[in-house]
């Protein structure tokens, strides 16, 4: 089957727009805070993110999916609130995540906070992390919130900089062949530009010593895993 377009509604060229956008897992789910909702410009919701965003108290700007997961009341509230609304069929060769976020890059959104998105089928998880590591690579910084993890894609152009309780576990796991010269501090195990390789357990289970942590790299891509107790600064 041919990729679907999407239709693009406007586009920004403001590289500091941000986004929500809610998918559709209810295992590990947790809803935007005060500060995020503030300093995001458009919500956009994949298939049963609808239901999330109302369970948020959120209006959302733009839904798309098939809305196999979507009842008539839901989908009721979303054209009579304004809400832009695209339908696609269940065959289609991308996940509804995937539309939204490929929305998302091409409205101008460089920062994205992606809840409903962590815990059910581990395909879908490991697909989503991958899907992070694909759009960090073309420039959006994507978080990954989640009710007992949240997760972060680590790049050169994307250090993660951490405000968080002590004893805070935090995991690096690499995605690329080699991540090359990581460095971390306020964490109890530092690591001082050494390499880590893609199937290395070295970076599992470190944890937070201080108020802040921060971890960097030269190249190379790497999931950044953050229990609930951290707090990212930006």
């Amino acid at each position: 089957m041919a990729a679907l377009s999407i239709e693009v509604i406007a586009v920004s060229t403001d590289e500091k727009m941000s986004c929500i956008v809610f998918a559709g897992c209810e295992d590990d789910l947790s809803f935007p805070g005060e500060e995020i909702r503030k300093r995001s410009d458009i919500v956009i919701c994949a298939d049963r993110g609808l239901r999330f965003c109302y369970m948020a108290g959120m209006k959302a700007d733009i839904a798309l999916g098939d809305f196999d997961s979507v009842t008539d009341q839901e989908m009721d509230r979303a054209r009579a609130e304004g809400t832009r609304i695209f339908e696609y069929p269940s065959e289609k060769d991308e996940t509804d995540l995937d539309l939204a976020l490929k929305l998302a890059f091409r409205l101008g959104s460089r920062r994205c906070f992606l809840y409903g998105a962590l815990g059910g089928r581990i395909d879908h998880e490991l697909a989503n992390i991958l899907l992070m590591r694909r759009y960090a690579s073309m420039g959006m910084q994507i978080t990954m919130m989640g009710k007992a993890n949240t997760v972060e894609i680590l790049t050169h152009d994307f250090p993660c900089y951490l405000a968080g309780r002590e004893a805070c576990t935090i995991s690096i796991i690499p995605l690329s062949d080699t991540v090359i010269g990581i460095k971390t501090s306020g964490m109890k195990f530092e690591l001082h530009g050494e390499d880590l390789s893609c199937g290395s357990s070295r970076g599992v289970s470190n944890q937070v010593i201080g108020e802040l942590a921060e971890i960097s790299c030269d190249s190379g891509e790497a999931a950044v895993v953050i229990n609930a107790k951290a707090t990212r600064l930006d």
